[in-house]
């Protein structure tokens, strides 16, 4: 008997990528009429001090970026506003716009007091220092 092998068709690539980018945290937007929910991506890095998140917010102003801490979870919510159609007619329209929230949660080394936040050209770099009596020290031995 001849092995016959099969290539995918595009389609069922496609729909093979969209399941694990949903599933690994491309989330897609969820709309209704009036806007879109979304969940900006992040990278989450860690250094022997600290611990480095960074968020891609394009188009979002910096005033409409929150973020908190609440029983041991770093909450990071805001919007981007739609284009407005009241001087130009909205041919087509991909971008999401409305609500986001995305979640993290502390780590016990981590020091909620001491926290920094910094926003340029659309990326979002939280850093948030180890506690130092947690991050270890270098003993000398003698």
């Amino acid at each position: 008997m001849t092995r016959i092998m099969r290539k995918p068709t595009v389609h069922a690539a496609n729909d093979f990528d969209r399941f694990f980018n949903e599933f690994f945290g491309g989330q897609p937007a969820r709309c209704d009429d009036e806007n879109c929910n979304w969940s900006p991506r992040a990278d989450i890095a860690e250094t022997s001090s600290d611990y480095e998140i960074y968020v891609e917010l394009p188009g979002v102003d910096k005033k409409a970026i929150e973020l908190k801490v609440e029983d041991g979870i770093l909450v990071l919510a805001g919007e981007r506003t739609a284009l407005s159609d009241e001087d130009r007619k909205l041919r087509r329209i991909e971008r999401v716009h409305g609500r986001f929230e995305r979640r993290f949660r502390l780590p016990k080394e981590a020091d909620a007091e001491r926290i920094v936040a910094d926003f340029e050209n659309g990326l979002l770099a939280i850093r948030v220092a180890k506690s130092e009596r947690v991050a270890g020290r270098q003993i000398d031995v003698r």
